[in-house]
C-alpha cells in the first residue's frame, strides 16, 4: 500500500522536480507546468511551444498528489522527449514515440536518480 502525503503546494513540487534534475546534470530546456488532473494523460511533452505538462493529481478535486517517484518518472519520461526534440541531429519517425534511443536515455537517467538516491530501493 502506499501512502500518499500532500506536497505543500504546487511550487514546492515545482522546486523539487527541477532541483532533483539539476542533480543529474540535464539543463531545463523547456516550460514546466503543473495541472491537476487529466482523464487519460499523466504528462505531455509539445516540442512545438517546449511546454512539459504533468498532471499531477489522479482524480478530479483530490487532494492527494500522485507519489513522489511516480510523479518524478513521469517527469523523466518528457524530460527525454524534450532532449530527443532539441537534439538537431534527431529525427522523429511517424509513429514512433518511443525508439532505441529514448529508453536508453530513459533508463539511463533513472539508473543514474537510483545512484544519486533521488529514488529509492532500485
Amino acid at each position: 500500500m502506499v501512502i500518499r502525503i500532500p506536497f505543500n503546494d504546487k511550487q514546492e513540487l515545482y522546486k523539487k522536480l527541477l532541483s532533483d534534475l539539476k542533480k543529474l546534470g540535464i539543463p531545463k530546456n523547456f516550460n514546466l507546468i503543473l495541472k491537476d488532473y487529466s482523464k487519460r494523460l499523466l504528462g505531455r511533452y509539445n516540442p512545438n511551444n517546449k511546454n512539459l505538462t504533468l498532471y499531477i493529481y489522479p482524480y478530479k478535486k483530490d487532494i492527494y498528489m500522485y507519489p513522489y517517484e511516480e510523479l518524478y518518472k513521469t517527469f523523466i519520461h518528457e524530460v527525454v522527449h524534450s532532449i530527443q526534440h532539441n537534439n538537431p541531429s534527431f529525427i522523429r519517425v511517424k509513429g514512433v514515440m518511443h525508439n532505441k534511443e529514448f529508453c536508453n536515455i530513459y533508463d539511463d537517467l533513472i539508473q543514474k536518480s537510483y545512484d544519486l538516491r533521488i529514488l529509492k530501493g532500485g
